[in-house]
Formats: structure tokens, sequence, C-alpha cells
């Protein structure tokens, strides 16, 4: 079996390709290499966690898994977001689960007790710790890295990475600042998926202009191939158009009550390195953030934004314009077809995927690989891997 696996898998159907034009099976199904990514890229990259208006009091809180680490994000009573990792400095146990609000952390197998910035208050017992060098000073919650820019957070694992500002770079800081620094914006919507598919399956498909119009009925017409532009860092912006005229008649009411700036049916893909979403889709914001389970299982949010003091009327029809364009087409259709390529990804018989149109280029149109090819350049860069494949032998 082994050589007849060998024969199939160096076959020469793929002569005259490019390495930087096909991706190996084995990126996406190989145990050690989920590891590997979770050290040596996830844990390295700015990870978004929150937005302002999720954890809108003192005491608000998440929790989310950050490459593999556990990490508790919340609003201080000086209502400042920190993130810190959500492990209990006793005995290891998760502190806090879910999301909610609390007035301190408290661990439920020994019940220390942690003040919302993280500091240790409270230990059931303390005098037996005398004389054993303990201090509560030194055994607070460890804080990861911490930063925002336009009410968005994000956290990163390596302390010596660049600053959040360095690592999206000028350019999607200003294409960002269009909605988000012209007016007070909510989450109004959130809703996840948990998909059973590597996590990099979610990040191609979010730079492929090439299905939109054969798996999304809704922008076959009415939303015509528009330019796109890469930036530093693997990052890129898809700029988007809505034909009015082209909609169907049930959804023709949902564009009113344009975000400032896109009136008319503009808006942006904005593909943050490696995993995140930010749209503007005319009339609402959305950000769609993944959280890599195992090599098979990946978390999808999607956050929907509206407009601070917005009345029933408005958040209807933002509502109905993100059913139908964010989440309906996210849930209903890219999904299917992502299990499709899950199952097909998962051969050796035919060992490689294409990612071939286009010529190399930082601008071009919906319908050409270019952002996917940029993105595996960041992966590698990453993984330390000279092709798109996994970097470990064969088992």
């Amino acid at each position: 079996m082994d050589q007849v696996r060998a024969a199939v898998t160096t076959a020469g159907n793929v002569d005259g390709i490019d390495d930087e034009r096909l991706v190996h099976n084995s990126a996406y199904l190989d145990n050690r290499l989920f590891a590997h990514e979770q050290r040596t890229l996830l844990g390295r990259v700015w990870n978004f966690v929150c937005h302002d208006s999720d954890l809108p009091a003192v005491g608000d809180y998440l929790t989310i898994d950050i490459a593999g680490n556990p990490v508790i994000v919340i609003r201080g009573e000086d209502r400042k977001i920190r993130g810190m990792y959500n492990v209990c400095r006793h005995r290891g146990a998760q502190v806090l689960d879910g999301a909610g609000q609390c007035s301190a952390m408290r661990c439920p197998y020994h019940w220390w007790t942690y003040n919302l910035d993280g500091s240790l208050a409270g230990v059931p017992g303390s005098p037996a710790y005398e004389n054993t060098g303990f201090t509560k000073e030194k055994f607070g919650l460890v804080p990861i890295r911490t930063e925002s820019i336009l009410g968005l957070h994000f956290v990163c694992v390596d302390e010596s990475a660049p600053s959040l500002l360095d690592f999206l770079g000028p350019r999607i800081v200003e294409v960002l600042a269009s909605p988000l620094a012209n007016l007070e914006m909510e989450v109004i919507h959130k809703q996840s998926w948990t998909v059973p598919i590597n996590w990099k399956l979610v990040a191609e498909n979010q730079r492929d202009g090439y299905h939109v119009p054969f798996v999304h009925p809704i922008f076959r017409s009415a939303s015509p191939a528009s330019p796109y532009e890469l930036t530093d860092n693997g990052h890129a912006v898809q700029w988007t158009k809505l034909d009015y005229d082209r909609l169907p008649d049930e959804l023709k009411g949902s564009v009113e009550f344009a975000l400032p700036g896109f009136e008319g049916g503009g808006g942006y893909i904005m593909t943050l390195f490696p995993d995140l979403i930010c749209q503007v889709r005319n009339n609402y914001f959305m950000i769609s953030s993944s959280m890599p389970e195992a090599v098979d299982s990946t978390v999808v949010t999607r956050r929907i934004f509206g407009v601070v003091g917005d009345d029933e009327a408005k958040r209807k029809v933002r509502m109905a314009a993100a059913e139908a364009t964010a989440l309906a087409s996210y849930g209903d259709e890219d999904i299917p077809v992502l299990m499709r390529q899950r199952i097909g990804l998962a051969n050796w018989a035919v060992p490689y995927s294409l990612i071939a149109r286009g010529q190399p280029a930082a601008e071009g149109t919906r319908g050409d690989d270019n952002r996917l090819r940029q993105w595996w350049q960041s992966w590698r860069s990453y993984v330390g891997a000279e092709t798109n494949s996994s970097p470990f032998p064969e088992a």
C-alpha cells in the first residue's frame, strides 16, 4: 500500500505549477501542524476578543481560547477592559466559564478569589501559608497582553510581538475608521457556528472571491465584482457594491439607513491575518472571528453592529440586511460547501488543491487568488514552512 500511495501522490498532475499556487492536503489534516500553529502563528498574532459594547458594565466578562490558552476578558472597576489567563494560580483550574457578570472572580475548586483587575483578594485558610514564601501579591491572575483600537479589543500571547497598530498597519486603521470613528456602534446580534473543519478553510473562504457568484445567489447579480488591495502583514481589503435595482424585491427595503460614507450601496470586506473579517454592507458593520479548537473543529462567531440610538425600525432594517448577506449566507451557503471541501481534502489520492488564478499583483478584482497566495505567504513565514504543506514528515 505504501508503494501505491507514493506512486499516486507523486504523480505528475501538477507539473509546471509553482509551489505557491498549490496547497497540499496535509496543511489541513496534520495534528502536529495544528499544535505547531498554536505556538508559532496563533500565539504570535493579535487576536480579536470583543468590542466595547460586548462588555458594557463593570464586571462584565467573557471567556475565550487563544492559541490553546484559556483567557478571561473583563471590564474592571476602573472601566478598563483587561485580558488575563483563565487559570487559577493555586491548582490551575479554570476560574470562569462562558460569559456573564461578577463582582469578583472565584475559582470553584478551592475558592481562591480574585478582584476584577486579576489581583488575588482572598485565600481560604491563608494562615497555613505562613513561612512558605507565598504572598497574595505574587499570585494574581497572569495578564495577557491586551491592546485596543476604535473600540475593538485584541490580545496577544507573544510579549515580543509588534504593537497592535504596527500589526494592523496604517492602511487598515484608515479603512476601519469608517465607520468606527464616525459614529458610536454597538453589537446588536451575535451568532456562532461550530464547524468540523480546519480553521484555515475558514480563513481561505473569507478571501475567496471566486465562489461568490456561484454559492451566494443574492450576490450573483446584485454585487458586481469590485477591486481589492493587499496591505501589510497579510491583510487585505475587498471593496463591495450592491446594485439596488437587482436586489430581490423582498430585500430592497433592507438597504435603507446607510452608514455615513456608504450611501449608494458601498462597503468593504476587510480580511485581517490570520482569520478575522471586518465588513461593511451599506447599513451595518460585521465582525466575523474564528476560534480554532482542534485540527478539525473551528468556532466561527459573527457580530452584527448597529448604531447606538437606533429606533426599532432602523434596527429591524439593519438586521434584515445582515440576515440575508452575512448570517444565512454563511450558515446556509458557505458552511455546506466548506463541509464538502473538508470531505474531499481528507483523501490522499488527490493531494493538492489549486490557488493559481491571476498574476502576482497588490491590486485586482474579486475573482483571482492573489489574496489566498498572500495569506499562505504569511502563513509560511510564521510556521517556518517552505511550501503550503505540513512541514512534518509523513508518519
